[in-house]
């Protein structure tokens, strides 16, 4: 998965984890808001896109 484009956003919780919607991502300080991504072998496509294929609860922690 490649990230390709994110926003700063205010939040904060356990790192690599989902702490907001569509796909928020709290960080050592702050969080990042995923707004574009690539999957191997795919095209780039917006948060919504992929999380009609992959639904992220909050909570969920990325590895």
């Amino acid at each position: 998965l490649k990230i390709l484009r994110v926003r700063l956003v205010s939040g904060g919780g356990v790192p690599a984890t989902v702490i907001a919607a569509p796909f928020v991502v709290a960080c050592g300080d702050g969080a990042l808001e995923i707004v574009e991504l690539q999957r191997a072998g795919r095209g780039a496509q917006g948060v919504e896109e992929f999380r009609r294929g992959f639904p992220l609860a909050v909570g969920t922690r990325l590895s």
